[in-house]
């Protein structure tokens, strides 16, 4: 097992196997902001809905390709975002290198149609001050390197076992379980 990272932005927190809390349950969660005593705030990335964007904003011309993602249990009601950023979106945040949170519709989807990542998310997952550093004390988190490759990974399905694998290889199992074992 690699030395364990601290959660920082960009950072990847993985659930461990042994999580069985259906929020979190085998997920991959980009920390999008982190202070130990203010908390933290994520986007789970491997939890797409099947349900395109314009579906819930009809009015968006050019939201037909973009699928969501459940970000998280937490503000249901409200979309977030992550996209390769640029120095011309006033309302977004820098999470790492090549990933920035936040930014208006009409931003993402000029972004999108200049061939730069987005995605978009309902709900978003928190953790309030001290709380994250509990669960990872705990042991119910890894702490991934994360980026812009992790961010924007084209397989979510599987990202889940990937990442803790990469981190832990006593996980590597994890990559070739069947989704429904009893069909093994």
């Amino acid at each position: 097992m690699t030395e364990p990272l601290d959660p920082a932005p960009g950072r990847v927190l993985v659930a461990v196997p042994s999580l069985v809390d259906p929020n979190f349950e085998e997920s991959a969660v980009l920390l999008c902001r982190h202070h130990p005593e203010e908390g933290a705030v994520g986007l789970i990335l491997n939890r797409p809905l099947g349900l395109p964007l314009r579906q819930l904003l009809p009015d968006a011309a050019g939201a037909g390709d973009l699928d969501l993602c459940w970000g998280g249990p937490v503000g249901l009601e409200r979309l977030h975002a992550l996209h390769g950023g640029g120095p011309d979106l006033a309302e977004s945040i820098e999470v790492c290198a090549g990933v920035a949170f936040g930014g208006t519709i009409e931003d993402l989807l000029r972004l999108r149609t200049e061939g730069r990542p987005v995605r978009v998310f309902l709900g978003y997952s928190g953790w309030e001050g001290g709380q994250l550093e509990r669960e990872l004390a705990e042991g119910t988190w890894l702490v991934h390197p994360g980026g812009a490759e992790a961010a924007f990974d084209p397989d979510p399905a599987t990202q889940w076992q990937r990442l803790a694998a990469a981190i832990d290889p006593t996980l590597a199992w994890l990559r070739h379980r069947p989704e429904d074992p009893e069909r093994n």
